[in-house]
């Protein structure tokens, strides 16, 4: 769905031979001006952050863990993957 719309809006702004209009610009300034005055905080989740080992084949690995603090998500682990 969201490609379908991405490639409508795509075509629209090559017919119209990439310019826009300045009623076009004044709406997206608007959004832009409006998105920058939202507090940071407004749509984060309050998270649990830990440092935790993982065992490999070469060894352990600090890794570093974050997940939500409520409810059942999918959590992320990040680690650096050294070659050499």
């Amino acid at each position: 769905m969201c490609d379908e719309l991405t490639e409508k809006d795509s075509k629209q702004l090559l017919l119209g031979d990439g310019q826009i209009n300045r009623r076009d610009f004044s709406k997206m300034s608007a959004a832009a001006i409006l998105t920058t005055m939202l507090p940071r905080l407004t749509f984060a989740a309050n998270v649990i952050e830990s440092v935790v080992d993982v065992t490999t084949p070469d060894g352990i690995s600090d890794c570093y863990f974050v997940h939500p603090a409520h409810g059942k998500h999918p959590g992320v682990i990040l680690w650096q993957i050294l070659k050499g």
